[in-house]
């Protein structure tokens, strides 16, 4: 089985998508939490990436 990752975007109004070079994170967020799923590959690649949102 083979993954692809997409780019970093807005998947749905609550729904991001973080790009990390190899891997994807994904981040939900509503009016009362923020909810991120996986955890990419290094916090300095994911403050890059979380900037391009």
């Amino acid at each position: 089985m083979l993954f692809k990752t997409i780019p970093t975007s807005q998947i749905t109004p609550n729904l991001y998508s973080v790009c990390t070079k190899y891997v994807n994170f994904y981040i939900y967020k509503d009016e009362k939490f923020t909810l991120c799923i996986d955890t990419g590959i290094g916090v300095s690649t994911i403050r890059i990436a979380i900037d391009r949102i």
